[in-house]
């Protein structure tokens, strides 16, 4: 989260791309799905230094595609991050 400056809700979308950069899917507003924008590593060192390139979600909670999203999930992905 802190490399890519996501929000919480925004992690399960994370994928890297090459360039140091990587997508994600904004937090859902009201009655419009996630839209994806790019995220930019601060600094890039860090990516190498703790193999974020090897993406783990944990509980198989994964979204890659705004129809994919699920409004249920992502908010026990959010309430188990701040628990």
């Amino acid at each position: 989260m802190a490399t890519f400056g996501c929000r919480t809700g925004e992690v399960p979308s994370l994928q890297l791309n090459d360039d140091g950069t990587a997508s994600c899917l904004t937090i859902k507003t009201k009655l419009s799905l996630p839209e994806e924008r790019t995220c930019f590593a601060y600094p890039g060192e860090w990516i190498e230094r703790w193999y974020l390139h090897n993406v783990d979600i944990p509980g198989g909670v994964r979204w890659l595609t705004p129809q994919s999203w699920d409004a249920k999930r992502s908010e026990n992905w959010v309430a188990a991050w701040r628990q």
